[in-house]
């Protein structure tokens, strides 16, 4: 995802993997846990989640929305888009009912706030540091 082309059929792709490895992590989580039922619901959640993504028509507006949201990102704004994405994914379910549309919403808001607040704001992507050495102002920036 990160240094290539962004189809809309490699995006339904991709999250339908993340909610599958999610849901894979938060089955070993309930059975390190067994008093938590929140990862088993979490479970459900990501697995309905995955077939709803994977069923997903080439037409469908959010895939779409996500797609140019992603689109529009460079390389270093993609890994911070994956690692939040990840995180909105693993967390599916955990804290409460989430619909497949909320999930995709999120996702959405949350690849659009990373272009639109973090790139305007500061010139590059959240969490991610200028290089030891390099010139900010004239003045090298410190290791």
């Amino acid at each position: 995802m990160l240094d290539r082309t962004i189809t809309i059929a490699s995006l339904r792709d991709d999250l339908v993997a993340w909610c599958e490895d999610a849901a894979e992590w938060r089955l070993y989580k309930a059975a390190e846990l067994a008093g938590d039922g929140r990862n088993l619901a979490s479970v459900d959640a990501l697995e309905a989640a995955a077939e709803g993504i994977a069923e997903l028509p080439d037409g469908d507006p959010r895939l779409a929305r996500l797609e140019r949201a992603w689109s529009r990102l460079g390389n270093e704004e993609r890994v911070v888009a994956v690692a939040e994405q990840r995180g909105v994914v693993k967390r599916h379910g955990y804290d409460g009912a989430v619909t497949l549309e909320e999930l995709l919403d999120q996702l959405i808001r949350v690849c659009e706030s990373i272009r639109t607040t973090d790139t305007r704001k500061h010139g590059r992507a959240r969490g991610i540091s200028k290089p030891a050495g390099s010139r900010r102002g004239g003045r090298s920036v410190p290791a």
